[in-house]
C-alpha cells in the first residue's frame, strides 16, 4: 500500500504507531525491502508453480493475483492498529477459537485445580523449543520455576536437564486455549506470536513476552501499550529478574484489568469471527464475486507507488518558473545595457555622466 511508510509500523522494532520521522524512515526502508524481495525474488517464482497446478484455469497468475474478491484478515482493530480496509477485506481474528471453552485433559485438569497460587503457562510456541535454548538460559528458567509458589505448565520437547519437582508438568504438545481459558491460570510467559497473544487477549491473561524474531516484539508492544504486558530479553534473563517479573505481574491487579479490558472489547463483536468468515464467503459466492465490493483493478508501478510522478511534475514547473525568471532578468540587463550605450547625449555632459554612471551601476546590480 502506498500509504504505508506513514501509517502502518512494519519495521520490527515494536512501535504500535508511526511516531516520528525517524519512524517513517524506518518505515520506508523496509516497506522497500519487501516490495524488493515480492517483485525481484518471490512474484518471478510464483507463476511456475501457479502454471504447473493450476495451468489449466482460463486466468493467468497475474489476473488472479490482481482480482481477489475476499481477502480474510488475522488481525481486529480492538487488538492491532485500526486500519483502512475496502469491504472485501475482512478482519476475522481469532476464527480458530471455539465458541464454547475447551477442555481439559483430565490430568491437567486435576494440577491446575490444585495449584493453590494459580498456574504460569510457559510455551515458546511451534516454531521454537525450550530445548533448544542455551543451557545457561534453561537453568535459569528451571531455578525461577522452581522458586515460585505457583505451579508451571512447561511447553518442552524432550527431558529438562534437571529435576523439575511435581510442581511444574511439561509436555512435548499442551491444549494452549484450554489451558488458558481456565480460571486459575494467572500469566502467560510467551514468545509472543499473533495467534498466541490473540489467545491470550480472548482469554484475558497478562503476557510475559520473550520476543526473538520480528513480528513478535511488535505484537508484545501492542499489549504493553495497553497495561498487560511486560518484555524480557530471553538473551540476558536472570532468575532474579524474571522471578520479579513474575511476582509483579500476578500480584499487581494492574495487569489482570487491563487484560480483562482486552478481552472484554475483543469479545464484543456482531458475531463469532468463524460465523464473520463463513458470512463473507458465502455473500462472495452469492453475489458471483461480488465484484461492487472491489477497489480499484489498477496496479501502481514503481514511480506511482512512490508518487515520482508528482514530484517529477512540481519539480518541473518549479525549474520552468525559475528559469523564465532568470531568462526575464537577463533580458533586462541587457536591454538596460544597450540603452545606456545607445542613448543620445541630449543633457548636458555632467548630467549625461551621471546617467550612464546609474544605469551601469542599476544594471551591475540586477
Amino acid at each position: 500500500k502506498p500509504g504505508a511508510t506513514l501509517t502502518e509500523p512494519i519495521m520490527p522494532f515494536g512501535e504500535k504507531s508511526v511516531k516520528n520521522v525517524w519512524d517513517r524512515i524506518y518505515n520506508w526502508f523496509y516497506t522497500t525491502e519487501e516490495w524488493l524481495l515480492m517483485n525481484l525474488v518471490f512474484l518471478p517464482k510464483q507463476p511456475l508453480i501457479h502454471d504447473h497446478f493450476f495451468g489449466h484455469l482460463e486466468k493467468s497468475f497475474q489476473e488472479i493475483r490482481q482480482d481477489f474478491a475476499l481477502m480474510l484478515l488475522n488481525q481486529h482493530f480492538s487488538l492491532f492498529r485500526a486500519r483502512p480496509n475496502v469491504p472485501g477485506m475482512v478482519e476475522v481474528a481469532g476464527l480458530h477459537i471455539p465458541k464454547e471453552d475447551p477442555q481439559l485433559p483430565s490430568d491437567l485438569k486435576v494440577f491446575i485445580d490444585e495449584a493453590e497460587h494459580g498456574v504460569i503457562l510457559f510455551s515458546l510456541g511451534l516454531e521454537q523449543d525450550s530445548k533448544d535454548l542455551p543451557r545457561k538460559t534453561q537453568e535459569i528458567l528451571m531455578e525461577t520455576f522452581k522458586s515460585v509458589p505457583q505451579r508451571v505448565i512447561w511447553k518442552f520437547d524432550g527431558e529438562p536437564t534437571m529435576s523439575l519437582g511435581s510442581d511444574i508438568y511439561h509436555s512435548k504438545l499442551l491444549p494452549q486455549q484450554a489451558i488458558l481459558a481456565h480460571p486459575n491460570v494467572k500469566l502467560f510467559i510467551s514468545h509472543c506470536g499473533m495467534i498466541s497473544l490473540i489467545e491470550a487477549a480472548y482469554y484475558a491473561k497478562p503476557v510475559l513476552g520473550l520476543p526473538s524474531f520480528f513480528d513478535q516484539f511488535r505484537n508484545l508492544e501492542i499489549m504493553k501499550e495497553e497495561g498487560a504486558a511486560l518484555q524480557l530479553n530471553i538473551n540476558s534473563l536472570t532468575v532474579r529478574e524474571l522471578k520479579d517479573a513474575v511476582h509483579s505481574m500476578i500480584n499487581e491487579p494492574e495487569y489482570r484489568e487491563s487484560a480483562l479490558a482486552i478481552s472484554q472489547r475483543f469479545r464484543d463483536q456482531p458475531m463469532h469471527p468463524l460465523d464473520t468468515d463463513i458470512y463473507w464467503t458465502e455473500y462472495i459466492i452469492r453475489y458471483k464475486g461480488a465484484n461492487h465490493m472491489k477497489g480499484s483493478q489498477s496496479q501502481l508501478n514503481l514511480f506511482e507507488y512512490y508518487s515520482l510522478d508528482n514530484f517529477i511534475m512540481v519539480v518541473s514547473r518549479l525549474s520552468l518558473v525559475v528559469a523564465l525568471v532568470f531568462l526575464a532578468l537577463s533580458k533586462s540587463r541587457r536591454w538596460l545595457n544597450h540603452l545606456s550605450t545607445s542613448a543620445k547625449p541630449f543633457l548636458p555632459d555632467d548630467i549625461q555622466h551621471n546617467r550612464k554612471e546609474y544605469l551601469s551601476n542599476f544594471s551591475a546590480n540586477i
